[in-house]
């Protein structure tokens, strides 16, 4: 009931009051643009994972809109704005951690086995907890090699991302991320090239 008016009481009019129409309009634009992967909700504490130049982990408390990010500004973002913004527009695809719990409690002791055995061999666990699919936007991830330059960490990220959602996610999406990268090492390489040839 709480959390259900706090939903009630969070608009975009308040979003906008608590990080301004810069954070906000930048935000939005995230959400837009799918950025969002995952949100997930307990209590009135909000989390979710937001790709920006990197993959941050977000969260936000619903009723003070206190957050923090693991972006570099470390809150008060456009991570934490798009992850409001998913909250509000996607409440359907928030994933309710009580209510999971609730589900996983429901399982007999063999079924909770299943889960665990298929868990540790690399499936995701929502949908086996769930039985629904989550669509991972590759389009999201594919923004991340824009900047150019991507670090150990961000490899990383990426790297467990399609780990954990290789099920859901497509063979067409994953060649065009394969063709996305190999178009970056090669933009990469004609740069320091051009570096080579016009300095020395």
């Amino acid at each position: 009931m709480v959390l259900h008016y706090i939903m009630k009481a969070l608009n975009e009019s308040k979003i906008i009051e608590r990080f301004g129409y810069s954070t906000f309009d930048k935000g939005k634009e995230y959400y837009n643009e799918n950025r969002v992967l995952s949100a997930f909700i307990n209590g009135d504490l909000l989390e979710g994972v937001v790709v920006g130049t990197n993959v941050y982990r977000t969260s936000v408390l619903l009723s003070d809109l206190s957050n923090k990010c693991s972006c570099p500004l470390g809150g008060d973002c456009k991570h934490v704005v798009a992850l409001l913004l998913f909250y509000l527009k996607n409440s359907d695809e928030v994933i309710d951690i009580p209510k999971l719990k609730d589900k996983l409690r429901e399982k007999s002791k063999e079924e909770l086995i299943d889960i665990i055995i298929k868990a540790l061999g690399g499936e995701e666990i929502l949908p086996l907890i769930e039985q629904k699919e989550k669509n991972i936007k590759i389009r999201s991830i594919l923004r991340i090699f824009e900047r150019g330059e991507v670090d150990e960490r961000t490899v990383e990220n990426i790297s467990n991302i399609i780990r954990n959602f290789k099920n859901n996610i497509s063979k067409e999406d994953l060649l065009m991320l394969l063709e996305k990268r190999v178009w970056t090492t090669i933009l990469l390489i004609q740069n320091k090239l051009y570096e080579l040839f016009v300095f020395y």
